[in-house]
């Protein structure tokens, strides 16, 4: 999702004037997950709640365009526009692509889900394990009908 970045120390210019970047929600094994690798800092952890200060980590690509005279780690920026909101940076990690890989990589950050302001529009849900593919998608789907039977669930990819 595309989404008004405004660093440290800039001025908050008039509406659609002000840099925009890419923002992800993610969890706590976000990064592990999709072998993205945290170069300096850390990742999201359980000192990061609902009600503590707001953190993100933040992509090579991000730190080269807005941050690269040192490094980001303890740096705020204010994220959105409407309702922006002050967050902390504290990790960087590698780029990585998600939907077209002849792209560049777009300046990112991601944003533990759970402290999201304007609450969570949808959801995607990636589980790396060795066990059998359809013995996991049985128990994804019985476990999210557990939490919200009326919750959609919109197929399943997978990789071998």
């Amino acid at each position: 999702m595309a989404i008004t970045f405004v660093p440290e120390g800039t001025e908050r210019e008039k509406e659609g004037e002000n840099p925009i970047v890419e923002a992800n929600d993610g969890g706590r094994d976000f990064f592990s997950t999709f072998g993205i690798p945290i170069l300096a800092g850390r990742d999201f952890d359980s000192t990061d709640t609902r009600t503590s200060r707001r953190v993100v980590v933040v992509n090579e690509a991000l730190v080269r365009k807005y941050f690269p005279s040192g490094n980001p780690i303890g740096c705020t920026f204010e994220k959105g526009s409407h309702h922006p909101v002050r967050v902390e940076i504290i990790g960087v990690c590698g780029d990585a692509k998600y939907d077209n890989l002849r792209k560049d990589v777009a300046p990112t950050f991601y944003v533990p889900y759970w402290q999201e302001t304007d609450g969570v529009e949808q959801a995607t849900f990636a589980i790396k394990s060795r066990a059998e593919r359809k013995m996991l998608v049985d128990a994804a789907r019985r476990d999210l009908a557990s939490v919200d039977g009326n919750l959609p669930l919109h197929g399943s990819s997978h990789t071998e």
